[in-house]
């Protein structure tokens, strides 16, 4: 593996030939998150919230990062 650890992640297929990865490091952050939620915020709907973030900063990651490949195969690279 290169880069080894950090550079890995869960793979979820691909978008128009580009591999879609998310990084361990991020799903660390959101099952750390989820710990923080279930410790201090115990009013209904909590779960319904945290999943709704995580899914938009999935969403906006993924949209800013294609947007980078889709930049670097327009100019050739």
């Amino acid at each position: 593996m290169v880069g080894g650890f950090l550079s890995a992640g869960v793979s979820l297929g691909h978008v128009a030939g580009i591999q879609i990865r998310v990084s361990w490091i991020l799903i660390i952050y959101w099952l750390v998150d989820l710990n923080s939620d279930l410790r201090h915020r115990q009013e209904e709907g909590f779960f319904f919230r945290w999943f709704l973030g995580i899914a938009l900063m999935f969403g906006s990651i993924l949209l800013h990062e294609l947007g980078h490949a889709f930049a670097a195969r327009r100019v050739g690279g």
